[in-house]
């Protein structure tokens, strides 16, 4: 995948050479990553443990297990934004949605455009029928970008998120259908 979401900005499929890239991306949002993307943060920190999470995450995109794309500003070749299809179940089909745009980019639109990118592409050119998202209640910003994104609030799931800490949070599942 890779598709323009403005005159500086691409969404396209997490590639080897981007380790670097996605180390420093990773750093620079470490803290607020903490609760909502611990396997991230516990699989990448360091140079070396970046090259083997992206060697992965690149293997699991051929395999069709697991969807990783990024959002890249394209003049300085910056990582700004994460978005990834996990749980990808072909029987459905339908795929969960994980994203973080990077603290500096937040605020101007770029999540929306890049999950409506990505969305476009699992239904068009993978086939999903389905796309849902798990959002924290107290995450205010993707349940608005959902929203933006035509996704639908679906219900409250209880105690089905573990953070880095250990403490069990409720989710908010929201769903899209393709059209």
């Amino acid at each position: 995948m890779q598709t323009a979401i403005g005159n500086e900005l691409v969404v396209r499929d997490l590639r080897s050479s981007d380790s670097a890239a996605f180390l420093y991306m990773i750093r620079r949002n470490q803290e607020r990553l903490r609760n909502s993307f611990p396997l991230i943060l516990s699989k990448v920190n360091s140079k070396i443990s970046a090259l083997s999470y992206v060697r992965e995450k690149v293997a699991e995109i051929r395999q069709k297990t697991f969807h990783t794309c990024i959002v890249e500003h394209t003049p300085s070749k910056i990582l700004v934004g994460y978005i990834s299809m996990k749980n990808m179940d072909f029987t459905v089909p339908k795929a969960e949605l994980a994203y973080f745009i990077d603290a500096e980019f937040e605020g101007k639109g770029i999540g929306s455009r890049a999950v409506g990118a990505v969305c476009d592409f699992a239904f068009a050119e993978i086939g999903m029928n389905k796309l849902f998202m798990r959002i924290s209640p107290a995450n205010p910003a993707s349940r608005r970008l959902a929203e933006k994104c035509g996704f639908e609030k679906e219900g409250l799931i209880r105690a089905d998120f573990k953070t880095s800490d250990g403490e069990l949070l409720d989710v908010e599942y929201w769903g899209k259908v393709k059209n």
